[in-house]
């Protein structure tokens, strides 16, 4: 069995060198000697020799869900547990940062589970710098609580204005995450989802009343407290989550997020 880690110009090392700081995919080519039972007492060779290839890229998922019934603010995030479980209560670290003018996965937010629905998100006043306010992204509603409308968002695209909902009110996916653990439709706990991420860049403003600018998604494990009016629902930030679904060639080592395995060859 012989395989190179490969990059966008085919370039790589066998599977016993550094991987190589651009590599996206692998190349595996598999060889093996068989001995002839029948084929030899008419002549034929005592052995022949089979072989085979293929080539698999991991690729962006090209279009995500938009039916995240819960709206992260990927800017300012409630977190409330770091990635080794000690407890916190601030909007850091944010889940996206701002890279070259890009918006991208912050690595630091990796594992790391974040209050994505409670009934004090944005409540307060627009000047408040409480961690629920911030974790509200500036939404004008004092009544948004984490709430995205699944149905009217389903199928949009990013970047793009995502509708959110007010008062006490939980929404449930539309379409099964598929990928490991994830959720089903109704189903809200103890399972992976696809959920948006807003920036408050550019802000709601009068002409974007109940929406929220969403520039990516990403995967959460959701769990869930309380019940009612009370009712808490968290998010742990999966890093690096795979999943079946159409792909486009724009992945970089390095990218967190969603990411399909493509066999291209």
């Amino acid at each position: 069995v012989g395989a190179v880690t490969m990059t966008d110009d085919g370039s790589g090392g066998d599977c016993h060198a550094p991987v190589l700081p651009g590599a996206k995919g692998v190349h595996v080519k598999v060889k093996e000697k068989h001995d002839t039972f029948f084929i030899k007492v008419v002549g034929g060779p005592d052995s022949i020799s089979t072989s085979a290839e293929a080539t698999a890229r991991v690729e962006r998922l090209a279009k995500p869900p938009g039916d995240g019934p819960f709206l992260v603010c990927a800017t300012s995030p409630w977190a409330v547990l770091s990635a080794l479980g000690t407890t916190i209560n601030a909007n850091t670290p944010p889940v996206l940062v701002k890279v070259d003018g890009k918006w991208v996965i912050n690595t630091a937010a990796k594992n790391v589970t974040y209050k994505i629905y409670d009934n004090n998100i944005a409540n307060g006043a627009e000047s408040s710098t409480t961690v629920e306010k911030q974790a509200g992204c500036k939404a004008k509603a004092s009544d948004f609580n984490g709430a995205a409308d699944s149905v009217v968002n389903k199928d949009k695209t990013v970047p793009s204005w995502f509708t959110h909902k007010e008062g006490s009110a939980q929404g449930q996916i539309v379409y099964e995450v598929e990928g490991v653990n994830g959720c089903k439709p109704a189903q809200l706990t103890n399972c992976v989802m696809l959920l948006p991420l807003a920036v408050n860049d550019p802000p709601q403003d009068d002409a974007h009343a109940k929406q929220l600018y969403v520039v990516a998604h990403a995967a959460f494990y959701i769990t869930m407290t309380g019940s009612g009016n009370g009712v808490q629902y968290f998010g742990r930030l999966v890093n690096d989550y795979l999943v079946s679904g159409p792909s486009e060639d724009t992945w970089v080592k390095g990218d967190g997020g969603i990411a399909v395995i493509r066999l291209i060859k």
